[in-house]
């Protein structure tokens, strides 16, 4: 049983991330019978420029576990998180520190065949290690494989909170519109296929998967880097056969078609796909991203505002501020419904928080 008295909690500096981590909480509150608040952080800098944060109440966070939501999304951002995580552990004695980090930076940076690109997620989650992390709650990485494989390595307990729940109640009434038979959940390579499994079984739907490889940024190899037989049993070996999957893009042609994806950036490769879709036969196309990186010009190219869009539905996750800023200047006036995450990262954190204590008795 986890006991309130135990536990120091503290939120990263961006205020614009605040909503999240504060509903979260209260869900955490409410899940595990928990009365946490968030304790104090001066925000200022030195003189000469240099960072100054620090924790008003230090002498309360020896021997506590510590809880510290953050979402590093800039420089500034990471480099308060590593000092809170560094302080909180190293120079005021806290029992534990578990980090709740609904946006992974770094993610994408996580191929260790590409010699060319420093990996940077292998040596972010070694520096989270290094830095007094005792075990980290995220919210649907990029590469669920690379992620635990790293924190393997370095020896970081990690929980990961799946968000397909969610986004499948999210998609609910339209599923029961169109009916669940005329629906399928689109995967353009094998590294989404899990995602689309996962929310076909979730829906009651299946899933179209081609055998495509992705290479640098938004370009796409156009040829099968396997023969559909082969990918299919790859499939089949990874995921089991609890939904149907069909490797055959003819399949969507008169469906209503759902592209599942842990991001969206500049929105380029999600619009081609739309069109890729429909020139086979799609009746409607719908886009799914738990993170909404959104890039500048992001809406521009979705189109949200034209005549014809490219997809007919967009839900996002709220795990991070959208775009560069967030708030009202990244708003899409409604066109984009927004999937709270709170309630799965919630319970994700809870599991982790039970595993810390029982592990630091």
């Amino acid at each position: 049983m986890l006991c309130t008295d135990t536990f120091i909690v503290y939120r990263g500096l961006d205020d614009q991330q605040y909503r999240f981590d504060r509903q979260a909480l209260a869900l955490m509150n409410r899940t595990a019978g928990l009365k946490l608040t968030f304790d104090h952080i001066l925000s200022e800098r030195w003189p000469d420029g240099e960072l100054g944060h620090r924790p008003t109440e230090y002498a309360k966070i020896a021997g506590k576990h510590v809880i510290l939501f953050a979402c590093p999304t800039t420089d500034r951002l990471e480099l308060e998180m590593r000092d809170m995580i560094t302080a909180c552990k190293k120079q005021y004695g806290g029992k534990s520190l578990t980090l709740g980090m609904s946006f992974l930076r770094y993610r994408r940076q996580d191929r260790q065949d590409k010699h060319h690109e420093i990996n940077r997620l292998r040596w972010f989650i070694g520096d989270l290690k290094h830095w007094g992390v005792d075990h980290l709650v995220l919210c649907e990485p990029h590469s669920v494989v690379c992620t635990k494989k790293f924190c393997r390595e370095f020896g970081l307990p990690v929980t990961i909170a799946d968000t397909t729940e969610l986004f499948a109640e999210a998609m609910t009434p339209l599923l029961q519109t169109i009916g669940r038979s005329n629906f399928v959940v689109y995967a353009p390579d094998f590294g989404s296929v899990g995602r689309a499994i996962a929310l076909a079984q979730a829906t009651g739907t299946s899933v179209v998967a081609l055998p495509k490889k992705r290479l640098y940024g938004d370009e796409v190899v156009t040829g099968f880097c396997f023969s559909e037989d082969d990918f299919l049993r790859q499939i089949r070996r990874s995921y089991g056969d609890a939904v149907p999957v069909s490797c055959n893009v003819g399949d969507v042609k008169g469906r209503y078609v759902a592209v599942r994806d842990d991001e969206v950036s500049t929105g380029s490769t999600a619009i081609a796909t739309s069109h890729q879709l429909r020139a086979a036969g799609a009746l409607g196309t719908y886009f799914i991203a738990t993170h909404a990186v959104c890039t500048a010009g992001w809406s521009t190219k979705l189109a949200l505002h034209s005549n014809r869009p490219p997809f007919d539905n967009i839900w996002f996750g709220n795990t991070r501020p959208r775009g560069e800023e967030g708030g009202y200047r990244e708003s899409s006036g409604g066109r984009i419904q927004t999937v709270d995450l709170a309630p799965v990262f919630a319970r994700a954190m809870v599991v982790a928080l039970r595993k810390v204590v029982r592990k630091h008795r």
